[in-house]
């Protein structure tokens, strides 16, 4: 089985922060980047909740900019969502992250 490492630190190597982007899965049946949404992990967390371990990223959000692929490029150009002039945050299940 594959696997992935995300990296959230302040600290990377003693010189410089270091938090990883990734895509989280908001709709399953939407196949492209209409399906996904870019976060950045900030901190990874785990708590209890009905005897059940929840293990989860804080991630600041970024938007699409634009309605689709650049047409040179062919990737999806995203921004740091902003509102009231500061980042917008969330909290994730790592299995939606894909």
């Amino acid at each position: 089985m594959p696997r992935e490492i995300i990296r959230s630190n302040p600290n990377w190597r003693n010189e410089f922060p270091r938090y990883d982007i990734v895509l989280v899965r908001i709709d399953p049946d939407l196949e492209d980047m209409r399906g996904m949404i870019a976060a950045r992990v900030k901190r990874f967390i785990s708590f209890t909740h009905d005897a059940t371990r929840m293990v989860c990223a804080v991630v600041e959000w970024f938007v699409p900019y634009g309605d689709g692929p650049d047409p040179i490029t062919g990737m999806w150009i995203v921004k740091l969502e902003i509102k009231h002039g500061k980042r917008v945050i969330g909290i994730v299940h790592l299995d939606c992250i894909s």
